[in-house]
């Protein structure tokens, strides 16, 4: 997932891919949605589900996530990863990776992501964590490499079925737009909030690699999805 206007992202990014993958890139495909050009007539179409809460009346702290609207940024990721599910599945494959652009791969990560899903083969599985920053415990091991994942948050790396992929581009992302990095995990365990269990019930039979072997590097390439403006309807769907 790349956007024209970073091409740092994109070179660091694809030196890590190797020569013999079939890539392609979000923006030379026409699937990226830039968060930097969107205007509020561009959302004019959109239904935002209706994420932030009053600090006060949870007795959340100032600056929680439960707290914080979404930012136009945040908007153009969600619309991007939906992009590439389409477009995935427009292609007909039977397993797609994706990849955020600010991904930093471990060495290891082909032959660890080759090894987690050979151990995954005979199950009816959607989605693969490569990467993830853990919220709430895990729900179990699945194997020596592989755990069921507990409520997890960013989708800096992730594998996903073709029958993964229908049930993410069908689960009401586009008719209830929120935070790429909620929708996924609500898709793949129980929510811990109520609201969103509701919307978004669980879907995905979701599996991670553990220890991770991706991690994102927000604070090397900073975040263009929360350095961008909060559009009026995130805030008061």
């Amino acid at each position: 997932m790349t956007l024209a206007r970073r091409q740092d992202r994109r070179e660091w990014i694809e030196s890590q891919l190797p020569d013999d993958w079939d890539v392609v890139y979000a923006s030379d495909a026409g699937l990226a949605v830039d968060g930097a050009d969107l205007g509020d007539e561009d959302l004019a179409g959109f239904s935002f589900f209706p994420w932030p809460l009053d600090a006060t009346a949870h007795g959340l702290a100032s600056g929680h996530s439960y707290a914080t609207p979404m930012t136009t940024g945040h908007v153009g990721c969600s619309l991007t990863h939906l992009n590439c599910w389409r477009h995935a599945l427009d292609a007909g494959v039977s397993t797609a990776l994706v990849l955020e652009d600010d991904a930093l791969l471990s060495k290891d990560f082909r032959r660890n992501l080759t090894v987690a899903m050979d151990q995954l083969d005979g199950e009816p599985w959607h989605l693969l964590y490569a990467g993830r920053m853990p919220i709430e415990p895990d729900r179990g091991r699945f194997s020596d490499l592989l755990v069921i994942p507990g409520y997890s948050r960013q989708t800096h790396a992730y594998a996903v079925t073709s029958d993964g992929l229908r049930l993410l581009a069908e689960g009401g992302l586009e008719q209830s737009l929120v935070n790429i990095d909620e929708y996924v995990p609500a898709l793949c365990c129980d929510h811990p909030r109520a609201d969103m269990r509701a919307r978004f019930p669980k879907r995905l039979n979701a599996y991670a690699i553990d220890p991770p072997v991706a991690v994102q590097l927000v604070t090397w390439f900073g975040s263009d999805t929360l350095h961008s403006r909060t559009p009026p309807r995130a805030i008061a769907p």
